[in-house]
């Protein structure tokens, strides 16, 4: 009676990770098709981009394809990682901000960048927003933040601990306009606001050493 108790219970495992592997290697597929998906769908900016004459709508469908390529970065990564839920955010950072550099056809001896992210991994429903929200920021600084070919950096940062994580993006270039940023109207500003709200965070600007957002949100884990 022993020996069969063991076995079904054998059997009863066994069942259970071969049930497991199979919920992993669907979830594999999903974020690889929706990682084509969006690469088709950037291929498909920057294509409508080359046909058409004016630069304003130019830049902006390079900036829609950088949002995409910030959201299929993230699907990329969790079909490589061995985790399906969370990211090494510090390495999707790095990752993200080199790709806007070549976007912006950025001389990274003139711009210097620095990526700090401490304890690194996030949810996706974490990493998505953060991700869209520096690709924003750091878009802003490289457009506007070092013109005549004003040298300077970027930063990245992130804290965080159990219940909070504080995200700083900026720039020590020539400095965002007095106006309040939570009043002006520029598609990527909205955006950053939006997000914010997403994540249930708070958004400050700081001028001390230049242009610096902050954004501080709870923790998913904390919140559940």
């Amino acid at each position: 009676m022993v020996a069969t108790d063991t076995t079904e219970s054998k059997r009863a495992q066994e069942i259970v990770k071969a049930s497991l592997r199979e919920k992993e290697i669907l979830l594999k597929e999903i974020h690889h098709r929706v990682k084509n998906n969006l690469q088709i769908t950037s291929s498909l900016l920057r294509l409508q981009a080359a046909r058409i004459p004016s630069p304003e709508a130019k830049q902006l469908l390079r900036e829609s394809q950088d949002r995409v390529r910030s959201m299929a970065l993230v699907h990329e990564m969790l079909y490589r990682s061995q985790d399906l839920a969370r990211i090494d955010f510090g390495e999707y950072a790095r990752s993200l901000v080199q790709q806007l550099l070549r976007s912006y056809g950025v001389d990274v001896r003139q711009v210097k960048h620095t990526i700090d992210v401490e304890d690194g991994m996030l949810d996706v429903d974490e990493a998505v927003p953060c991700g869209l929200i520096i690709n924003e920021l750091v878009a802003n600084s490289l457009k506007h933040g070092f013109p005549s070919n004003r040298a300077g950096r970027i930063w990245v940062r992130m804290d965080a601990d159990q219940r909070h994580c504080t995200l700083r993006v900026g720039d020590d270039g020539v400095g965002f306009s007095e106006m309040d940023f939570r009043q002006t109207e520029t598609l990527g500003l909205q955006l950053v606001r939006t997000l914010t709200d997403q994540l249930e965070g708070t958004i400050s600007l700081s001028r001390q050493a230049g242009t610096e957002f902050i954004v501080t949100f709870p923790r998913r884990a904390a919140v559940a």
